[in-house]
């Protein structure tokens, strides 16, 4: 018997990158737990996987829809069509499925937005708004707000981010091949 893994290509990290990675690791899973437990007193239940990242999307935009700003209601996120969570850099684009590149909006908005970039979606004005009610959300990390306000999504750029996500990927298939290795055995 085999297991093959298909690496993209061996990367190393220095100790001060790994331990820098394994602390911010700590924090998401301490804030998830947090989110959790919130979710649970708000929703009634134990929120499903989507139903916690709606609800972490939801307290992170003020609970309101990242495009339109339009309130919404707590319940609502239990509602699998009145809100979606969308890529703001189109996956198909960047394939950049991270939690920065997530974000919580009513389901017309999303399928209005399509393959777009919030950007390529709204109006001028509409998105000098848009950049208003985004700078004044205090919860949003530096890199999601970079990616929703982003003017210049072309070639180059989704190249680059394909490239690194294809990075991101090299690093977990090797940490899974060293997990596998010490911890499977074939007779």
């Amino acid at each position: 018997d085999n297991i093959h893994i298909e690496l993209t290509r061996d990367i190393k990290k220095s100790h001060d990158d790994r331990r820098k990675i394994e602390k911010s690791q700590l924090e998401f899973r301490d804030k998830k737990e947090e989110a959790r437990v919130h979710a649970k007193e708000v929703l009634g239940h134990e929120p499903s996987a989507k139903e916690l990242i709606k609800f972490r999307l939801f307290k992170e935009q003020n609970e309101e829809c990242i495009y339109s700003g339009k309130k919404i209601h707590p319940l609502t996120l239990q509602d699998p069509y009145a809100t979606e969570i969308d890529h703001i850099l189109p996956y198909s684009r960047s394939l950049d499925d991270s939690l920065n590149n997530k974000v919580l909006c009513l389901t017309k908005e999303n399928q209005d937005k399509g393959s777009k970039t919030p950007y390529e979606y709204m109006s001028k004005e509409i998105f000098d708004i848009f950049e208003q009610r985004v700078k004044g959300y205090k919860n949003i990390k530096q890199a999601k707000q970079t990616r929703l306000l982003k003017t210049n999504f072309d070639e180059s750029s989704e190249l680059a981010f394909k490239d690194r996500n294809k990075i991101d990927t090299s690093y977990i298939s090797k940490f899974l091949k060293n997990y596998m290795e010490a911890h499977i055995e074939f007779n």
